[in-house]
């Protein structure tokens, strides 16, 4: 990967461990590819838990691209 990458985990994901996004996160930057990984504590996949979560997202969606 070369292109820079955002990425959202959800802490309680049952489906896909957040521990997996978090090692995504460590051999990309490794190998030189800026990301930019958060972590919401209270959500699970889908991440639609919550209207601030959502919101969250939104927001620093936006201001990545």
């Amino acid at each position: 990967m070369k292109i820079p990458t955002l990425q959202f985990l959800g802490a309680k994901d049952r489906r896909v461990p957040y521990r997996q996004g978090l090692f995504f996160d460590a051999i990309t930057k490794e190998v030189g590819t800026p990301i930019t990984t958060y972590v919401y504590e209270n959500s699970a996949h889908g991440l639609a838990d919550s209207v601030e979560t959502s919101m969250d997202i939104i927001i620093k969606s936006v201001l990545f691209l």
